[in-house]
Protein backbone atom coordinates (compact mmCIF):
# COMPACT_ATOMS: atom_id res chain seq x y z
CA UNK A 1 0.00 0.00 0.00
CA UNK A 2 1.51 3.59 -0.73
CA UNK A 3 2.18 5.77 1.84
CA UNK A 4 0.59 9.25 1.59
CA UNK A 5 1.54 11.51 3.98
CA UNK A 6 -1.24 14.08 4.01
CA UNK A 7 -4.72 12.24 3.97
CA UNK A 8 -7.72 15.37 3.07
CA UNK A 9 -10.59 14.13 5.90
CA UNK A 10 -13.88 15.44 5.79
CA UNK A 11 -15.36 16.27 9.10
CA UNK A 12 -19.03 15.70 9.24
CA UNK A 13 -20.10 16.66 13.30
CA UNK A 14 -22.69 13.79 13.76
CA UNK A 15 -26.34 14.59 15.14
CA UNK A 16 -26.50 13.80 19.10
CA UNK A 17 -28.51 10.48 19.17
CA UNK A 18 -30.01 8.30 21.96
CA UNK A 19 -26.48 6.45 22.53
CA UNK A 20 -24.30 9.18 22.64
CA UNK A 21 -26.89 11.34 25.21
CA UNK A 22 -27.09 8.65 27.45
CA UNK A 23 -23.67 8.58 27.98
CA UNK A 24 -23.11 12.44 28.22
CA UNK A 25 -25.83 12.14 31.01
CA UNK A 26 -23.80 9.33 32.34
CA UNK A 27 -20.34 11.44 32.63
CA UNK A 28 -22.59 14.84 33.86
CA UNK A 29 -23.62 12.72 37.03
CA UNK A 30 -20.33 11.14 37.72
CA UNK A 31 -18.40 14.45 37.39
CA UNK A 32 -20.68 15.99 39.29
CA UNK A 33 -20.33 13.56 42.13
CA UNK A 34 -17.08 13.24 41.96
CA UNK A 35 -16.79 16.87 42.21
CA UNK A 36 -19.58 16.78 44.89
CA UNK A 37 -17.32 14.68 47.13
CA UNK A 38 -14.48 16.53 46.63
CA UNK A 39 -14.03 19.60 44.13
CA UNK A 40 -10.01 18.72 42.74
CA UNK A 41 -11.58 15.66 40.80
CA UNK A 42 -13.78 18.60 39.11
CA UNK A 43 -10.73 19.97 38.02
CA UNK A 44 -8.99 16.76 37.55
CA UNK A 45 -12.08 16.33 34.47
CA UNK A 46 -11.73 19.82 33.41
CA UNK A 47 -7.90 18.20 32.34
CA UNK A 48 -8.37 15.37 31.19
CA UNK A 49 -11.81 15.85 28.87
CA UNK A 50 -10.75 19.40 27.57
CA UNK A 51 -8.74 17.80 24.12
CA UNK A 52 -11.27 15.26 23.50
CA UNK A 53 -14.64 16.75 22.26
CA UNK A 54 -16.71 13.81 21.01
CA UNK A 55 -18.55 16.69 19.41
CA UNK A 56 -22.34 15.90 18.91
CA UNK A 57 -24.50 18.27 16.76
CA UNK A 58 -27.95 20.10 18.07
CA UNK A 59 -29.50 22.72 15.98
CA UNK A 60 -26.78 25.22 15.76
CA UNK A 61 -24.07 24.20 18.54
CA UNK A 62 -22.57 21.46 19.44
CA UNK A 63 -22.35 18.79 22.77
CA UNK A 64 -19.03 18.41 23.04
CA UNK A 65 -17.10 16.01 26.67
CA UNK A 66 -15.61 19.22 27.83
CA UNK A 67 -18.77 21.13 28.04
CA UNK A 68 -20.58 18.30 30.14
CA UNK A 69 -17.76 17.94 32.31
CA UNK A 70 -18.02 22.05 32.80
CA UNK A 71 -21.41 22.26 33.43
CA UNK A 72 -21.13 19.02 36.19
CA UNK A 73 -18.17 20.54 37.63
CA UNK A 74 -20.34 23.65 38.66
CA UNK A 75 -23.34 21.60 39.74
CA UNK A 76 -20.98 19.72 42.09
CA UNK A 77 -19.47 23.11 42.93
CA UNK A 78 -22.73 23.98 44.15
CA UNK A 79 -22.30 21.73 47.17
CA UNK A 80 -19.90 24.02 48.38
CA UNK A 81 -20.58 27.24 49.11
CA UNK A 82 -17.84 28.25 51.16
CA UNK A 83 -15.80 28.18 48.12
CA UNK A 84 -17.87 30.69 46.12
CA UNK A 85 -16.03 33.12 48.46
CA UNK A 86 -12.71 33.00 46.79
CA UNK A 87 -13.83 34.75 43.76
CA UNK A 88 -14.27 37.91 46.09
CA UNK A 89 -10.05 37.62 46.25
CA UNK A 90 -8.24 40.95 44.54
CA UNK A 91 -6.27 38.47 42.38
CA UNK A 92 -9.21 36.83 41.52
CA UNK A 93 -11.29 39.72 40.61
CA UNK A 94 -9.32 41.10 38.21
CA UNK A 95 -9.25 38.47 35.63
CA UNK A 96 -13.11 37.57 36.42
CA UNK A 97 -13.49 40.83 35.23
CA UNK A 98 -11.57 40.56 32.26
CA UNK A 99 -13.68 37.86 31.10
CA UNK A 100 -16.40 39.36 31.31
CA UNK A 101 -15.48 42.19 29.42
CA UNK A 102 -14.63 40.25 26.97
CA UNK A 103 -18.01 38.27 26.94
CA UNK A 104 -19.69 41.62 27.09
CA UNK A 105 -18.05 43.35 24.04
CA UNK A 106 -18.89 39.71 22.23
CA UNK A 107 -22.26 39.88 23.01
CA UNK A 108 -22.31 44.04 21.74
CA UNK A 109 -20.98 42.77 18.42
CA UNK A 110 -24.32 41.23 18.14
CA UNK A 111 -26.09 43.82 16.93
CA UNK A 112 -23.89 44.57 13.75
CA UNK A 113 -24.29 40.31 12.64
CA UNK A 114 -25.49 39.74 9.46
CA UNK A 115 -25.50 36.33 10.56
CA UNK A 116 -26.73 35.97 14.51
CA UNK A 117 -26.32 32.46 14.78
CA UNK A 118 -22.73 32.70 14.84
CA UNK A 119 -22.35 36.00 16.50
CA UNK A 120 -24.71 34.21 19.67
CA UNK A 121 -22.50 31.31 19.71
CA UNK A 122 -19.72 32.90 19.74
CA UNK A 123 -20.91 35.21 22.92
CA UNK A 124 -22.02 31.98 24.40
CA UNK A 125 -18.15 30.77 24.88
CA UNK A 126 -16.86 33.97 25.64
CA UNK A 127 -19.48 33.01 28.99
CA UNK A 128 -18.17 29.53 28.69
CA UNK A 129 -14.74 30.59 29.09
CA UNK A 130 -15.49 32.89 32.21
CA UNK A 131 -16.94 30.06 33.63
CA UNK A 132 -14.63 27.76 33.42
CA UNK A 133 -12.06 29.92 34.69
CA UNK A 134 -14.46 30.42 37.78
CA UNK A 135 -14.64 26.59 38.40
CA UNK A 136 -11.21 25.74 37.79
CA UNK A 137 -10.54 28.34 40.46
CA UNK A 138 -12.90 27.15 42.90
CA UNK A 139 -11.71 23.34 41.83
CA UNK A 140 -8.51 24.07 42.70
CA UNK A 141 -8.35 24.99 46.30
CA UNK A 142 -6.44 22.21 48.11
CA UNK A 143 -3.11 23.52 46.84
CA UNK A 144 -1.08 20.46 48.59
CA UNK A 145 -2.46 17.78 46.00
CA UNK A 146 -1.39 19.42 42.99
CA UNK A 147 1.58 17.65 42.53
CA UNK A 148 0.38 14.86 43.37
CA UNK A 149 -3.30 14.20 41.27
CA UNK A 150 -3.03 17.94 38.54
CA UNK A 151 0.11 17.08 37.27
CA UNK A 152 0.37 13.44 36.96
CA UNK A 153 -3.07 13.79 34.93
CA UNK A 154 -1.35 16.52 32.98
CA UNK A 155 1.36 14.19 31.77
CA UNK A 156 -0.78 11.62 31.04
CA UNK A 157 -2.95 13.67 28.96
CA UNK A 158 0.19 15.35 27.10
CA UNK A 159 1.40 11.67 26.05
CA UNK A 160 -2.28 10.56 24.92
CA UNK A 161 -3.12 13.58 22.74
CA UNK A 162 0.86 13.17 21.29
CA UNK A 163 1.17 9.46 20.32
CA UNK A 164 -2.50 10.03 18.95
CA UNK A 165 -1.01 12.69 16.84
CA UNK A 166 2.30 10.68 15.95
CA UNK A 167 -0.03 7.91 14.70
CA UNK A 168 -0.54 10.21 11.46
CA UNK A 169 2.77 10.05 10.77
CA UNK A 170 1.96 6.79 9.81
CA UNK A 171 -1.61 6.34 8.95
CA UNK A 172 -1.68 10.00 7.11
CA UNK A 173 -2.11 13.80 8.24
CA UNK A 174 -5.08 16.36 7.75
CA UNK A 175 -2.28 18.68 6.36
CA UNK A 176 0.99 19.17 5.15
CA UNK A 177 3.94 21.58 3.93
CA UNK A 178 5.37 21.14 0.23
CA UNK A 179 8.71 21.17 -0.44
CA UNK A 180 8.49 20.77 -3.90
CA UNK A 181 7.98 17.62 -5.00
CA UNK A 182 7.54 16.37 -1.45
CA UNK A 183 5.33 17.07 0.70
CA UNK A 184 6.03 16.89 4.78
CA UNK A 185 3.07 15.95 7.00
CA UNK A 186 1.79 17.90 9.97
CA UNK A 187 0.68 16.19 12.65
CA UNK A 188 -2.48 17.42 14.29
CA UNK A 189 -4.11 14.57 16.77
CA UNK A 190 -7.32 15.04 17.98
CA UNK A 191 -6.52 19.14 18.18
CA UNK A 192 -7.80 19.03 14.73
CA UNK A 193 -4.98 21.22 13.56
CA UNK A 194 -1.54 21.40 13.67
CA UNK A 195 -0.98 24.99 14.71
CA UNK A 196 -3.90 23.91 17.56
CA UNK A 197 -1.97 21.13 18.73
CA UNK A 198 1.61 23.19 18.59
CA UNK A 199 -0.38 26.24 21.03
CA UNK A 200 -1.79 23.22 23.24
CA UNK A 201 1.56 21.44 23.10
CA UNK A 202 2.90 25.25 24.43
CA UNK A 203 0.65 25.14 27.95
CA UNK A 204 1.39 21.55 28.18
CA UNK A 205 5.68 22.23 27.92
CA UNK A 206 5.40 25.41 29.86
CA UNK A 207 3.76 23.06 32.74
CA UNK A 208 6.49 19.89 32.57
CA UNK A 209 9.22 22.12 32.22
CA UNK A 210 8.52 24.13 35.12
CA UNK A 211 7.57 20.94 37.04
CA UNK A 212 10.68 19.26 35.84
CA UNK A 213 13.01 22.02 37.13
CA UNK A 214 11.79 21.88 40.37
CA UNK A 215 11.73 18.80 41.21
CA UNK A 216 12.98 15.91 38.15
CA UNK A 217 10.59 13.21 38.03
CA UNK A 218 10.82 10.60 35.22
CA UNK A 219 7.33 10.64 34.01
CA UNK A 220 7.67 14.20 33.41
CA UNK A 221 10.68 13.67 31.42
CA UNK A 222 8.62 10.97 29.16
CA UNK A 223 6.03 13.13 29.07
CA UNK A 224 8.25 16.20 27.87
CA UNK A 225 10.13 14.49 25.22
CA UNK A 226 7.00 12.87 24.11
CA UNK A 227 5.36 16.88 23.72
CA UNK A 228 8.58 17.88 21.72
CA UNK A 229 8.62 15.37 19.44
CA UNK A 230 4.86 16.12 18.48
CA UNK A 231 5.21 19.86 18.70
CA UNK A 232 8.66 20.13 16.62
CA UNK A 233 6.15 17.58 13.77
CA UNK A 234 3.44 19.78 13.75
CA UNK A 235 6.34 22.21 11.22
CA UNK A 236 4.20 24.97 13.21
CA UNK A 237 6.87 27.77 13.27
CA UNK A 238 6.06 29.61 15.72
CA UNK A 239 5.03 26.61 18.00
CA UNK A 240 8.42 25.27 17.61
CA UNK A 241 10.20 28.71 18.24
CA UNK A 242 7.99 29.85 21.48
CA UNK A 243 8.44 26.32 22.61
CA UNK A 244 12.04 26.87 22.86
CA UNK A 245 11.75 30.42 24.57
CA UNK A 246 9.23 28.96 26.84
CA UNK A 247 12.04 26.36 27.85
CA UNK A 248 14.75 29.02 28.07
CA UNK A 249 12.59 31.48 30.19
CA UNK A 250 12.03 28.99 32.55
CA UNK A 251 15.48 27.80 32.99
CA UNK A 252 16.24 31.60 33.38
CA UNK A 253 13.76 32.09 36.15
CA UNK A 254 14.30 28.47 37.78
CA UNK A 255 17.95 27.08 36.67
CA UNK A 256 17.73 24.76 40.13
CA UNK A 257 17.50 21.54 37.80
CA UNK A 258 18.24 22.88 34.12
CA UNK A 259 20.37 19.15 33.16
CA UNK A 260 16.83 17.33 33.46
CA UNK A 261 15.41 18.93 30.34
CA UNK A 262 18.26 18.03 28.07
CA UNK A 263 17.96 13.99 27.48
CA UNK A 264 13.95 14.64 26.82
CA UNK A 265 14.68 17.31 24.74
CA UNK A 266 17.17 15.86 22.59
CA UNK A 267 16.02 12.73 22.69
CA UNK A 268 12.57 14.44 20.76
CA UNK A 269 14.99 16.55 18.43
CA UNK A 270 16.73 12.95 17.35
CA UNK A 271 13.45 11.23 16.65
CA UNK A 272 12.33 14.35 15.06
CA UNK A 273 15.37 14.36 12.65
CA UNK A 274 14.20 11.03 11.67
CA UNK A 275 11.04 11.62 11.17
CA UNK A 276 12.03 14.32 8.96
CA UNK A 277 14.20 12.02 6.87
CA UNK A 278 11.78 9.62 6.28
CA UNK A 279 9.13 11.89 5.37
CA UNK A 280 12.13 13.68 2.57
CA UNK A 281 12.91 10.20 0.91
CA UNK A 282 9.76 8.86 0.69
CA UNK A 283 10.24 5.97 3.78
CA UNK A 284 13.63 5.07 1.90
CA UNK A 285 16.01 7.14 4.55
CA UNK A 286 18.26 3.84 5.18
CA UNK A 287 19.01 3.47 1.71
CA UNK A 288 19.85 6.86 0.92
CA UNK A 289 23.67 8.15 1.45
CA UNK A 290 24.44 9.87 4.36
CA UNK A 291 26.04 12.83 2.66
CA UNK A 292 22.09 13.04 0.56
CA UNK A 293 20.26 12.81 3.82
CA UNK A 294 22.17 15.88 5.08
CA UNK A 295 21.27 17.63 1.66
CA UNK A 296 18.13 17.03 2.11
CA UNK A 297 17.68 17.65 5.73
CA UNK A 298 19.07 21.42 4.83
CA UNK A 299 16.58 21.78 1.98
CA UNK A 300 13.99 20.46 4.59
CA UNK A 301 14.84 22.96 7.26
CA UNK A 302 15.10 25.84 5.08
CA UNK A 303 11.70 25.11 3.14
CA UNK A 304 10.19 24.99 6.82
CA UNK A 305 12.19 28.72 7.41
CA UNK A 306 10.67 29.95 3.57
CA UNK A 307 8.05 32.08 5.07
CA UNK A 308 5.99 31.39 1.76
CA UNK A 309 6.27 27.57 1.47
CA UNK A 310 2.63 26.00 0.04
CA UNK A 311 0.35 24.41 2.33
CA UNK A 312 -1.32 21.23 1.45
CA UNK A 313 -4.45 19.15 2.93
CA UNK A 314 -6.07 22.23 3.79
CA UNK A 315 -8.41 23.73 1.04
CA UNK A 316 -10.50 26.53 2.22
CA UNK A 317 -8.73 28.10 4.60
CA UNK A 318 -6.20 30.81 2.39
CA UNK A 319 -3.10 32.38 3.48
CA UNK A 320 -2.19 34.68 6.20
CA UNK A 321 -1.79 37.80 3.89
CA UNK A 322 -5.02 36.83 2.09
CA UNK A 323 -6.90 37.00 5.59
CA UNK A 324 -5.02 39.54 6.89
CA UNK A 325 -6.34 41.98 4.06
CA UNK A 326 -9.30 40.31 4.24
CA UNK A 327 -10.12 41.21 8.01
CA UNK A 328 -8.56 44.63 7.69
CA UNK A 329 -11.67 45.08 4.47
CA UNK A 330 -14.49 43.74 6.58
CA UNK A 331 -12.85 46.02 9.49
CA UNK A 332 -13.05 49.27 7.57
CA UNK A 333 -17.23 48.68 7.50
CA UNK A 334 -18.15 48.94 10.81
CA UNK A 335 -14.85 49.97 12.35
CA UNK A 336 -16.74 50.43 15.90
CA UNK A 337 -18.29 47.42 17.08
CA UNK A 338 -16.92 45.48 14.13
CA UNK A 339 -18.84 42.92 12.06
CA UNK A 340 -20.56 40.87 14.40
CA UNK A 341 -18.02 37.56 16.11
CA UNK A 342 -18.18 34.77 13.81
CA UNK A 343 -19.65 36.54 11.51
CA UNK A 344 -15.63 36.71 9.84
CA UNK A 345 -15.71 33.19 7.76
CA UNK A 346 -19.16 34.44 6.61
CA UNK A 347 -18.15 37.43 5.17
CA UNK A 348 -15.57 36.62 3.44
CA UNK A 349 -17.22 36.56 0.05
CA UNK A 350 -17.84 40.35 0.23
CA UNK A 351 -13.35 40.74 -0.12
CA UNK A 352 -12.66 38.26 -2.61
CA UNK A 353 -12.20 35.05 -0.86
CA UNK A 354 -15.64 33.43 -2.12
CA UNK A 355 -14.31 30.09 -1.29
CA UNK A 356 -12.48 30.32 1.97
CA UNK A 357 -14.05 29.49 5.32
CA UNK A 358 -11.59 29.93 8.42
CA UNK A 359 -11.13 32.86 11.11
CA UNK A 360 -8.69 35.63 10.61
CA UNK A 361 -5.71 33.43 12.01
CA UNK A 362 -4.58 36.35 14.42
CA UNK A 363 -5.96 36.61 17.56
CA UNK A 364 -5.64 40.44 17.82
CA UNK A 365 -7.38 40.62 13.89
CA UNK A 366 -9.88 38.50 14.82
CA UNK A 367 -11.27 41.00 17.83
CA UNK A 368 -11.12 44.03 16.12
CA UNK A 369 -12.72 42.36 12.74
CA UNK A 370 -15.20 40.89 14.73
CA UNK A 371 -16.12 42.90 17.59
CA UNK A 372 -13.96 46.50 16.91
CA UNK A 373 -12.45 48.57 19.30
CA UNK A 374 -14.39 47.39 22.23
CA UNK A 375 -13.09 43.71 21.79
CA UNK A 376 -9.76 44.55 20.54
CA UNK A 377 -9.62 47.05 23.99
CA UNK A 378 -10.67 44.02 25.92
CA UNK A 379 -8.94 41.35 24.38
CA UNK A 380 -5.61 43.70 24.95
CA UNK A 381 -6.31 44.68 28.51
CA UNK A 382 -6.80 40.51 28.92
CA UNK A 383 -3.53 39.37 27.49
CA UNK A 384 -0.86 42.40 28.18
CA UNK A 385 -2.14 42.90 31.90
CA UNK A 386 -2.80 38.66 32.62
CA UNK A 387 1.19 39.07 31.62
CA UNK A 388 1.68 41.89 34.17
CA UNK A 389 -0.07 40.41 37.05
CA UNK A 390 1.30 37.26 36.37
CA UNK A 391 4.60 38.50 36.27
CA UNK A 392 4.29 40.18 39.86
CA UNK A 393 2.97 36.21 41.29
CA UNK A 394 6.29 34.31 42.97
CA UNK A 395 7.56 32.72 39.82
CA UNK A 396 10.80 32.32 41.22
CA UNK A 397 9.57 30.02 43.78
CA UNK A 398 6.27 28.52 42.49
CA UNK A 399 6.48 26.41 39.48
CA UNK A 400 2.83 26.69 38.59
CA UNK A 401 2.76 30.37 38.69
CA UNK A 402 5.90 29.99 36.53
CA UNK A 403 4.29 27.74 34.34
CA UNK A 404 1.50 30.13 33.49
CA UNK A 405 3.26 33.39 33.01
CA UNK A 406 5.74 31.63 30.69
CA UNK A 407 2.17 30.10 28.68
CA UNK A 408 0.18 33.05 28.94
CA UNK A 409 3.52 35.18 27.52
CA UNK A 410 4.19 32.82 24.76
CA UNK A 411 0.27 32.54 23.55
CA UNK A 412 -0.15 36.09 23.79
CA UNK A 413 2.70 36.15 21.14
CA UNK A 414 1.58 33.66 19.42
CA UNK A 415 -1.73 35.63 19.35
CA UNK A 416 -0.36 37.44 16.29
CA UNK A 417 0.24 34.57 13.56
CA UNK A 418 -2.21 32.53 14.88
CA UNK A 419 -5.95 32.89 16.60
CA UNK A 420 -5.60 29.70 18.93
CA UNK A 421 -7.74 30.92 21.79
CA UNK A 422 -10.54 30.91 19.27
CA UNK A 423 -10.22 26.57 19.79
CA UNK A 424 -12.04 25.59 23.05
CA UNK A 425 -9.38 22.30 23.74
CA UNK A 426 -6.32 25.27 24.00
CA UNK A 427 -8.35 27.84 25.63
CA UNK A 428 -9.54 25.18 28.55
CA UNK A 429 -5.81 24.45 29.60
CA UNK A 430 -4.83 27.96 29.77
CA UNK A 431 -7.39 28.98 31.77
CA UNK A 432 -7.16 26.37 34.19
CA UNK A 433 -3.60 26.66 34.39
CA UNK A 434 -4.16 30.55 35.01
CA UNK A 435 -6.87 29.60 37.74
CA UNK A 436 -4.08 27.47 39.87
CA UNK A 437 -1.82 30.26 39.41
CA UNK A 438 -4.43 32.62 40.61
CA UNK A 439 -5.44 30.11 43.68
CA UNK A 440 -1.95 29.62 44.71
CA UNK A 441 -2.16 33.80 44.80
CA UNK A 442 -5.07 33.56 46.69
CA UNK A 443 -3.85 31.17 49.22
CA UNK A 444 -0.09 32.55 49.41
CA UNK A 445 -2.03 36.07 50.89
CA UNK A 446 -3.98 33.85 53.35
CA UNK A 447 -1.26 32.10 54.17
CA UNK A 448 1.94 33.85 53.52
CA UNK A 449 4.34 31.21 55.36
CA UNK A 450 2.61 28.35 53.51
CA UNK A 451 5.95 27.88 51.43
Amino acid sequence: MHYRPVVDRFVEIPALDPIWLMLCIAAFFAVALLTQRRPFYGLLALIASAPFAFAHAVGDTTVTLPKVALLAVVLGLCAHPALFLRLRSRAARWWIVAFAAIAAATLLSVTQADYLAPALRESLKAVEALMLFAAALLASDERDVLDRLALPTIAATTVLVSLLALLQELIGAPSGLALGAIVLPRIAGPLGGPNQLAGFLEIAIAVLVAAQLAQPRRYLAWALAAAFLADILTLSRAGIFLSICIVALLAFLRPQHVRAMFFPIAGALALATLFALNGLTGGTFLKVAPRELLSMLGEGLRGLLRMGARQTGAGGVGTRSELWRAAIALWRTHPWLGIGAGNFHLELGRVGLPNVRTQPNSLYLRALVDGGIPLLAATLWLWIGGIVRLVAAPIRNDAWAAAAFAATLALAVHGIVDNLQFYPKVLTWWLVLVAIAVSRQIAGASHPHAE
